[in-house]
């Protein structure tokens, strides 16, 4: 289901493809994996809802803000940066997106990062592939790994591309894959909630469930319990 633009070689998209075996972690704590094992749906965080305020922002400095102030400026238009802002926050205010980290192995530090002080946890495993088509039924999605910039302009030729693009410096160490959705037609103008619940299924998704290293006895025979 990975859905690519057809453009020239020559123009810098952030979307890449990767391997369908390449294995994909997501990091939970346990009430969040009970959500998903009780509502078989993952949940899909409203990008304007991101610690990184920058999310989906379109940085100065990039061709298409360049052409935007010099079109504008030259009509003498005055206000057009405060509408592309709202334009803007609009758009971070649809769309929802699912992370995960690519890795062939368990990571300490995104235990430390995604499950906090929160021990009694586990980190869910599957591939590329197989996330991909846990989520067929979910609609339209666009997936890939995510683009890491530092200070670098960034060509926005498809609008949903500035939500693929992250600080190398701060966020590199992730190596995020991300599953990216819209509001559908019909929920515009409605009250958007600062998530998105997809249907998943788990079965074709998930290969391996890990517990954290430091995860009580309870918690584990309770979860064991369960399948």
């Amino acid at each position: 289901n990975f859905l690519m633009v057809s453009v020239s070689r020559d123009i810098d998209l952030p979307y890449s493809e990767v391997p369908d075996d390449t294995v994909l972690w997501r990091y939970l704590e346990g009430y969040k994996f009970d959500n998903i094992l009780d509502t078989r749906q993952l949940w899909f965080s409203r990008i304007d809802q991101f610690f990184d305020g920058t999310e989906g922002r379109k940085p100065d400095g990039t061709p298409d803000s360049l052409g935007e102030k010099h079109f504008f400026k030259s009509c003498g238009i005055a206000g057009w940066e405060d509408q592309n802002e709202s334009d803007e926050d609009d758009q971070r205010s649809s769309y929802f997106a699912c992370c995960w980290h690519m890795n062939q192995m368990e990571n300490l530090r995104m235990w430390k990062d995604y499950t906090k002080k929160c021990h009694d946890s586990v980190a869910i495993v599957g591939t590329v592939d197989s996330i991909n088509r846990a989520l067929q039924n979910a609609g339209s999605f666009k997936s890939s790994p995510v683009k890491y910039v530092h200070g670098d302009p960034r060509p926005q030729f498809d609008m949903k591309s500035k939500f693929f693009y992250k600080d190398r410096k701060k966020y590199s160490h992730e190596r995020e894959y991300r599953n990216l959705v819209s509001l559908e037609k019909s929920e515009s103008g409605t009250v958007i909630d600062v998530k998105k619940m997809i249907s998943f299924d788990f079965n074709v998704g998930i290969k391996r469930i890990i517990f954290h290293p430091r995860a009580s006895t309870r918690f584990r025979n309770d979860l064991r319990k369960r399948f």
